[in-house]
């Protein structure tokens, strides 16, 4: 699921946990649901980019034999 951020002057929701003892309401800490991961897109990845050096190097050794104990 994607969410999507608030814009900076938009009014916020209240936030926190209402209880209420008696006739009194105690607000406790909280964060709203929508605030707690934001999906950021990913970077657009061109299929022309080259592999760093370490990686091609590495795609052109052959794997190790099992070593003998």
């Amino acid at each position: 699921m994607t969410r999507t951020a608030r814009p900076a002057d938009a009014p916020r929701p209240e936030t926190g946990i209402v209880i209420e003892t008696e006739g009194e309401a105690e607000i406790l800490p909280g964060t709203p649901a929508e605030e707690e991961a934001i999906d950021l897109p990913a970077p657009p990845v061109s299929a022309e980019a080259p592999e760093p050096p370490e990686a091609q190097s590495l795609a052109m050794q052959p794997p190790e034999a099992p070593r003998a104990t």
